[in-house]
């Protein structure tokens, strides 16, 4: 069996009781952080859904800000309606990773034009591959 993580401080954060047991909430590592984890996305997609979509003239700034401060999370990610790519900003916090892509989309927005922020948001059609042949119409 494996033994589970559970320093004495988390315990006296958390005590073992009946009432936690029945939830599912155990003061140890290996259980808390998923449970953490998963309670940050809920609430950042939560959040995120009564924040309007990214199309006034204020948006490039807060999405600038938003990745400086908070891009370890994802939270700019979310803003601008990329709910993909904000969850794996949130899987990966952890590494630290996030937090450097975050800074330099922040500065990237920040040094944008209002044009040049919404040409990069516009939604662009895929392109058909050259090896794909047209369908034979009958």
């Amino acid at each position: 069996m494996i033994d589970m993580t559970s320093p004495d401080w988390l315990q006296s954060l958390i005590p073992f009781n009946d009432v936690l047991d029945v939830l599912g909430i155990y003061p140890c590592y290996e259980t808390l952080i998923p449970q953490l984890i998963l309670l940050m996305i809920t609430l950042m997609i939560f959040v995120m859904q009564g924040w309007k979509k990214a199309n006034n003239k204020d948006s490039r700034k807060t999405a600038g800000v938003l990745a400086i401060v908070m891009g370890g999370l994802g939270i700019h990610q979310f803003y601008l309606g990329r709910y993909g790519k904000g969850l794996l900003c949130v899987a990966f916090c952890w590494t630290g990773i996030p937090l450097f892509i975050g800074i330099a989309e922040g500065i990237h927005y920040l040094t944008q034009t209002d044009e040049e922020f919404t040409a990069e948001l516009a939604w662009k059609p895929q392109k058909k591959k050259a090896n794909e042949k047209a369908p034979v119409k009958a």
